[in-house]
């Protein structure tokens, strides 16, 4: 029996193609902090609006890319 190939995982997995949600790494980078300023930020509700999607392997927090740059 064959062994079974598994897919090596990218940086920058395509979540949403029209762009409008961002990764919290992608969010950081965006509005020029660190992604643990980012994660403080959301520690004490900064008013930044966040989504988190439960997954196989935990929680991923996206951004929508409207409130970074309202934010901003």
């Amino acid at each position: 029996m064959p062994a079974k190939v598994r897919s090596t995982p990218t940086t920058t997995p395509t979540v949403d193609p029209s762009g409008d949600l961002l990764t919290a790494i992608e969010a950081a980078a965006l509005l020029g902090v660190s992604y643990q300023c980012l994660a403080n930020w959301r520690h004490y509700k900064r008013h930044i609006p966040y989504l988190k999607r439960r997954g196989g392997s935990g929680v991923s927090i996206f951004y929508r890319r409207a409130d970074l740059e309202e934010y901003m």
